[in-house]
């Protein structure tokens, strides 16, 4: 798969309901396996992101192992929620 970069969030699955800790990844940024979790800055010593969506990053249930799609919602340059959480198809 290669080089990604990973925002991590407790989410509940839309396909089996349960809630778990999902990774939502991402090659849009930097690529290189940065980790982010709720409320962390989003920045690196090359890159600050303000505020915007990164729409569809990929992350699957670790409960029911369902591939899905949310978008990254990074506001006042902290990482805050996923939305639009769904199933990949």
């Amino acid at each position: 798969m290669g080089l990604y970069d990973v925002f991590v969030s407790e989410e509940v699955c839309p396909v089996c309901l349960k809630r778990s800790e999902m990774e939502f990844q991402t090659k849009v940024l930097l690529n290189c396996l940065y980790h982010w979790r709720r409320g962390d800055a989003v920045e690196t010593g090359e890159l600050i992101v303000k505020d915007g969506r990164i729409k569809d990053c990929l992350a699957s249930c670790p409960k029911c192992k369902a591939s899905l799609i949310g978008d990254v919602v990074i506001e006042n340059h902290r990482f805050v929620r996923v939305e639009n959480l769904r199933e990949r198809r």
